[in-house]
Protein backbone atom coordinates (compact mmCIF):
# COMPACT_ATOMS: atom_id res chain seq x y z
CA UNK A 1 0.00 0.00 0.00
CA UNK A 2 1.41 3.69 -0.82
CA UNK A 3 1.86 6.01 1.70
CA UNK A 4 3.29 9.18 2.49
CA UNK A 5 6.90 8.57 4.18
CA UNK A 6 9.75 11.27 4.28
CA UNK A 7 13.60 10.03 4.69
CA UNK A 8 15.58 11.86 7.21
CA UNK A 9 20.07 11.67 7.09
CA UNK A 10 21.90 13.04 9.98
CA UNK A 11 25.14 13.51 9.44
CA UNK A 12 27.00 12.11 13.20
CA UNK A 13 30.31 14.40 12.92
CA UNK A 14 30.86 16.75 10.30
CA UNK A 15 34.17 15.24 7.85
CA UNK A 16 36.75 16.59 6.22
CA UNK A 17 35.31 16.52 2.82
CA UNK A 18 31.65 15.45 2.58
CA UNK A 19 30.73 13.44 -0.77
CA UNK A 20 26.95 13.71 -1.88
CA UNK A 21 25.44 11.47 -4.18
CA UNK A 22 22.36 12.70 -6.15
CA UNK A 23 20.01 10.62 -7.66
CA UNK A 24 20.02 11.05 -11.27
CA UNK A 25 18.31 8.07 -12.62
CA UNK A 26 15.02 5.92 -11.56
CA UNK A 27 13.37 2.88 -12.51
CA UNK A 28 9.99 3.56 -15.14
CA UNK A 29 7.89 1.19 -16.04
CA UNK A 30 10.39 -0.54 -19.24
CA UNK A 31 13.38 1.06 -18.90
CA UNK A 32 15.53 3.43 -16.64
CA UNK A 33 15.30 7.22 -16.59
CA UNK A 34 17.28 10.27 -16.27
CA UNK A 35 16.10 12.86 -13.10
CA UNK A 36 16.61 16.55 -14.23
CA UNK A 37 15.30 18.04 -11.72
CA UNK A 38 17.28 20.85 -10.99
CA UNK A 39 19.27 21.13 -7.19
CA UNK A 40 20.26 24.46 -6.38
CA UNK A 41 23.27 25.19 -3.53
CA UNK A 42 25.56 27.31 -3.14
CA UNK A 43 29.05 27.06 -4.12
CA UNK A 44 30.76 28.42 -1.07
CA UNK A 45 29.48 28.77 2.33
CA UNK A 46 26.96 25.62 2.49
CA UNK A 47 26.35 25.08 6.42
CA UNK A 48 26.00 21.26 7.22
CA UNK A 49 25.94 22.24 11.09
CA UNK A 50 21.81 21.97 10.95
CA UNK A 51 22.41 18.16 9.41
CA UNK A 52 24.67 16.84 12.04
CA UNK A 53 23.53 15.92 15.33
CA UNK A 54 25.37 18.76 17.55
CA UNK A 55 23.69 21.24 15.41
CA UNK A 56 27.26 23.44 15.21
CA UNK A 57 28.38 25.05 12.03
CA UNK A 58 30.26 23.54 9.44
CA UNK A 59 30.96 24.98 6.42
CA UNK A 60 31.83 23.72 3.07
CA UNK A 61 33.24 24.96 -0.68
CA UNK A 62 32.07 22.64 -3.31
CA UNK A 63 35.82 21.44 -4.34
CA UNK A 64 34.22 19.17 -7.31
CA UNK A 65 31.70 17.66 -8.98
CA UNK A 66 30.92 14.79 -11.42
CA UNK A 67 28.59 15.54 -14.31
CA UNK A 68 26.36 12.99 -16.74
CA UNK A 69 25.72 14.89 -19.84
CA UNK A 70 22.60 13.32 -21.80
CA UNK A 71 19.10 11.95 -21.67
CA UNK A 72 19.75 9.01 -20.07
CA UNK A 73 21.69 6.18 -18.64
CA UNK A 74 21.99 4.64 -21.91
CA UNK A 75 23.16 7.80 -23.92
CA UNK A 76 25.69 10.21 -22.62
CA UNK A 77 28.97 10.97 -20.82
CA UNK A 78 30.68 11.49 -17.51
CA UNK A 79 32.91 14.43 -17.39
CA UNK A 80 34.03 16.60 -14.27
CA UNK A 81 34.58 19.92 -12.75
CA UNK A 82 36.87 20.83 -10.09
CA UNK A 83 38.44 23.99 -8.67
CA UNK A 84 42.23 24.73 -8.64
CA UNK A 85 43.06 26.16 -5.42
CA UNK A 86 46.68 27.47 -6.23
CA UNK A 87 45.08 28.95 -9.38
CA UNK A 88 41.81 30.06 -7.78
CA UNK A 89 40.24 28.77 -11.23
CA UNK A 90 37.39 26.30 -11.96
CA UNK A 91 38.60 23.22 -14.19
CA UNK A 92 36.65 21.01 -16.83
CA UNK A 93 38.04 17.62 -17.17
CA UNK A 94 37.17 15.56 -20.21
CA UNK A 95 38.44 12.60 -21.03
CA UNK A 96 42.17 13.60 -21.92
CA UNK A 97 41.26 16.75 -22.59
CA UNK A 98 41.57 19.44 -19.42
CA UNK A 99 40.27 23.55 -19.62
CA UNK A 100 40.06 26.14 -17.58
CA UNK A 101 36.59 27.24 -17.59
CA UNK A 102 34.44 30.41 -16.66
CA UNK A 103 32.27 29.25 -13.30
CA UNK A 104 29.71 30.29 -14.80
CA UNK A 105 29.72 27.27 -16.90
CA UNK A 106 29.28 25.63 -14.28
CA UNK A 107 26.54 27.59 -12.47
CA UNK A 108 24.31 27.66 -15.98
CA UNK A 109 23.96 24.13 -16.63
CA UNK A 110 21.27 22.54 -18.81
CA UNK A 111 18.90 20.27 -16.88
CA UNK A 112 20.65 17.51 -18.37
CA UNK A 113 24.19 18.17 -17.69
CA UNK A 114 23.16 18.45 -13.91
CA UNK A 115 25.79 17.04 -10.74
CA UNK A 116 26.05 13.79 -10.22
CA UNK A 117 28.47 13.72 -7.32
CA UNK A 118 29.35 16.69 -5.29
CA UNK A 119 32.68 16.51 -3.49
CA UNK A 120 32.38 19.50 -0.66
CA UNK A 121 35.67 20.66 1.56
CA UNK A 122 35.55 22.08 4.44
CA UNK A 123 36.47 25.59 4.60
CA UNK A 124 38.33 24.95 8.03
CA UNK A 125 40.36 22.17 6.75
CA UNK A 126 41.03 23.73 3.38
CA UNK A 127 42.28 27.01 4.81
CA UNK A 128 44.56 23.97 6.91
CA UNK A 129 45.72 22.16 3.80
CA UNK A 130 46.66 25.69 1.83
CA UNK A 131 48.53 26.57 4.39
CA UNK A 132 50.78 23.45 4.44
CA UNK A 133 51.06 23.45 0.85
CA UNK A 134 52.27 26.41 0.94
CA UNK A 135 54.68 25.72 3.82
CA UNK A 136 55.68 22.69 1.54
CA UNK A 137 56.43 24.55 -1.68
CA UNK A 138 58.44 27.55 -0.17
CA UNK A 139 58.93 29.48 -2.94
CA UNK A 140 58.27 27.87 -5.61
CA UNK A 141 55.63 28.69 -8.07
CA UNK A 142 52.51 26.32 -8.71
CA UNK A 143 51.98 25.58 -12.58
CA UNK A 144 49.07 26.54 -14.54
CA UNK A 145 46.84 24.45 -16.94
Amino acid sequence: KNSLASKWLAIHDAPPVLCIALKRFCWTATARAKIDTAVTFPFTGMDFGKYTESKQAAVYDVQSMVVHHGTSINVGHYSAYGYNTMTNTWCHFNDANVSTIDPDEITNVKPSETPYLLFFVRQQQLRSSLASVELSLGSAKPSTL
